[in-house]
């Protein structure tokens, strides 16, 4: 879970600041409040990561190494590491994945100036157009581009 998908109130230096809340803990309250307690308010997680989300981690981390000029490899081995990604198979998936989206995009022309940036946005009330005085939204962008 993304330490910034939601957060209540705080207080820094004093002053009260907002929440934050993604598109992500907004649809996990759709569908079922009791999840989004559980997983955004009281931060419980599963013991076991399904394999389809951990294969999407560490896909995820290659792509965004090869996007910042490091090595995938590295961040695949780490990757692994961190998300418990210890079947040979679906690591040599991964691995092929990469290289082939490597050489996809060898000769491309984008140049990436952020990775994973956050964009922070207010919460607009539709019925009166007033900002929130509770939540910010905040979300991810994959990659920034010239």
């Amino acid at each position: 879970m993304d330490e910034s998908s939601t957060h209540h109130y705080s207080h820094l230096n004093g002053k009260r600041t907002l929440g934050l809340i993604s598109n992500s803990a907004r649809a996990c309250f759709q569908q079922c409040a009791r999840k989004y307690e559980y997983e955004h308010i009281k931060r419980r997680v599963p013991r076991h990561t399904a394999l389809p989300l951990t294969f999407g981690s560490v896909f995820h981390a290659g792509v965004e190494a090869m996007h910042t000029g490091q090595p995938w490899q590295d961040a695949v081995a780490r990757a692994c590491y961190e998300h418990g990604l210890d079947d040979a198979y679906e690591r040599a998936k991964v691995e092929a994945m990469l290289a082939c989206y490597e050489a996809r995009y060898a000769d491309d022309v984008l140049k990436f100036i952020a990775v994973e940036k956050r964009l922070d946005a207010p919460v607009v009330n539709p019925a009166t157009g007033k900002k929130s005085r509770t939540w910010v939204f905040v979300g991810r962008c994959d990659g920034v581009v010239e």
